[in-house]
C-alpha cells in the first residue's frame, strides 16, 4: 500500500496503474482514505498534487519492519550487474575468491542494514532467497510478463480478495509485467505455499474464462525443498528506485 498526502491535505492510497491505450501515458487508481471513494488521475498531474506521505519511524525501526515482512534468508543474497545485453542478472553473493574454491568451503556475504540502504536507494539492485534451510518460507510471489498480465493480475487479486486474502500488487522493473506478493503470518513448507499458488490459479482460470493466462511466468518459490548444499533461485526485492523512478514505486494493494 502506498500513501500520498496533497499540499491541502487530502489522503490518498494508490490502489493500481494503469496504461493508457497508446501506451504513452500512465493512470493512478486512487482512494480517498477519509470518505472510501475512489478517482483516476494522470500520473503527472498526480505526481504535481501529491507527495509521500511521510513515516515517524526512524530508519533502523523501518529496516526492522521491512525485513519482518521480505523474510527471506539474510546469510546469504543475490548481487546484480548489467551484462552485455543491457540486461540485469544475479548471483549469489559469494565472498572473494570463491572460484577457487570447491562448492562446500564458498561462504558468502550477509544481507546487511548497508545493503539494503543502498538497494533503496537506487545504487544497486539485489535478490533475496525466499526458502530457508528448514524449507520453510514467509512469502509468495507469481510473476506475470507480457500478455494479458494486468488483466491477470487483477483477477487473481479478486479472487484472492474473495476468500479473505491479500495480493500486494508491483509493478515490474519493464512496466509490462507484474509480480503479486502473498504474505504468511508465519513459516510454513514451501511445499505448502506452491499448492497455494497453484490452486490460486486454477480458481482464477476457471472463473475467467476469456483470459488466457499466458502471461504468467513462474513462482517464487520454484521447489518444495532447497537442494543439498544450494540456495537456488530468488526473488528480486521491492522498493528499489531503480525499478520504480517514480514516488509511486513500492507495492499496490
Amino acid at each position: 500500500m502506498a500513501v500520498f498526502v496533497s499540499l491541502d491535505g487530502i489522503v490518498v492510497e494508490v490502489l493500481d496503474v494503469f496504461s493508457s491505450f497508446d501506451g504513452d501515458s500512465e493512470f493512478f487508481l486512487c482512494k480517498r482514505l477519509k470518505d472510501k471513494s475512489q478517482f483516476v488521475m494522470e500520473r503527472s498531474w498526480f505526481e504535481e498534487m501529491f507527495q509521500l506521505q511521510s513515516s515517524h519511524l526512524t530508519t533502523q525501526e523501518k529496516l526492522q519492519l521491512f525485513t519482518s515482512v521480505f523474510a527471506g534468508r539474510y546469510d546469504v543474497y543475490a548481487k546484480s550487474f548489467i551484462n552485455d545485453q543491457g540486461k540485469i542478472q544475479y548471483f549469489p553473493s559469494y565472498d572473494y575468491g570463491w572460484k577457487q574454491l570447491p562448492p562446500e568451503k564458498r561462504s558468502f556475504q550477509t544481507l546487511t542494514d548497508s545493503v539494503l540502504k543502498s538497494h533503496f536507494r537506487g545504487e544497486t539492485a539485489i535478490g533475496i532467497f525466499p526458502m530457508h534451510l528448514d524449507d520453510s518460507c514467509y512469502f509468495l510471489v507469481l510473476d506475470f510478463d507480457e500478455g494479458d498480465w494486468k488483466e491477470a493480475g487483477l483477477t487473481i487479486r479478486r479472487i484472492a480478495r474473495e476468500r479473505q486474502m491479500e495480493a500486494h500488487l508491483e509493478i515490474s522493473r519493464s512496466g509490462h509485467g507484474l509480480h503479486i506478493w502473498f504474505f504468511f503470518e508465519e513459516a510454513i513448507p514451501s511445499r505448502e505455499a506452491r499448492l497455494f499458488g497453484k490452486k490460486l490459479l486454477e480458481l482464477a482460470m476457471q472463473e475467467s474464462m476469456q483470459l488466457s493466462f499466458d502471461s504468467f511466468d513462474r513462482m517464487f518459490l520454484n521447489q518444495d525443498v532447497l537442494p543439498k548444499g544450494g540456495i537456488w533461485k530468488f526473488d528480486c526485492l521491492a522498493f528499489s528506485r531503480r525499478s520504480l523512478p517514480s514516488r509511486a514505486n513500492g507495492l499496490c494493494g
